[in-house]
């Protein structure tokens, strides 16, 4: 091979070396809540707040939002992490906020799926904050109301547990654990199925680790 060739081979691997690292943009996202979030002119609206900045948010060059826990909690006042209902969005009439008690911090699950829509309309990613480990205020703390008599639990409380099997004080460590083999929580493994948003990470393995199961709630 001449040297002719072998310098425009070389020009080529540059080029073309050069253009991969130039494609490797890095992603900004923006965190869409603080701990005492909230706008008084969105009463349990965040959600509609937040679909009202996505073009704001889309001209700064934003390529995502991350989200606070949106399910409802104990207190319609409490910002996410006392999660009461996983699979309430603002769709049952229990412990939230409004008249009728339905809506979350974030809002109805309406204008939740609409704000996530927009963003995504909007090239903006949404990032979900979840609480996988506990549940909170179904009951009392001396468990009227809310005892399962046959609830795996802690000796210390008494058996006093939100909902059957849901959680546990601390998380198992390994397979070798007798309470690894009694989880039977399916919130974390159809948590796909209602939350509209991708990038799970308990999905790519970059998060849950193996040992954890298919269920770690």
């Amino acid at each position: 091979m001449s040297k002719h060739w072998v310098v425009k081979l070389l020009v080529l691997l540059f080029l073309i070396n050069n253009n991969s690292t130039q494609a490797q943009v890095k992603k900004v996202a923006l965190q869409g809540f603080w701990w005492d979030y909230k706008n008084n002119s969105y009463p349990f609206g965040w959600a509609n707040y937040l679909a009202d900045l996505a073009p704001r948010l889309r001209e700064a060059g934003l390529d995502a939002i991350w989200i606070p826990p949106v399910y409802k909690n104990q207190e319609s006042t409490w910002v996410g992490y006392g999660p009461m209902d996983h699979y309430d969005l603002g769709d049952k009439y229990q412990k939230g906020g409004g008249s009728n008690r339905l809506k979350t911090g974030m809002g109805t699950k309406d204008e939740l799926l609409r704000m996530i829509a927009v963003m995504h309309a909007n090239g903006i990613e949404v990032i979900q904050d979840v609480v996988l480990n506990h549940t909170d205020g179904a009951g009392t703390i001396t468990g009227a109301g809310g005892q399962d008599p046959a609830a795996l639990s802690m000796a210390t409380n008494s058996g006093y547990k939100n909902f059957r099997y849901v959680s546990f004080g601390t998380p198992s460590i390994d397979e070798s654990q007798n309470d690894y083999w009694t989880r039977s929580g399916r919130w974390s493994k159809n948590y796909t199925n209602f939350y509209p948003n991708p990038g799970d990470g308990c999905s790519t393995g970059d998060i849950c680790s193996a040992y954890f199961g298919p269920d770690i709630s």
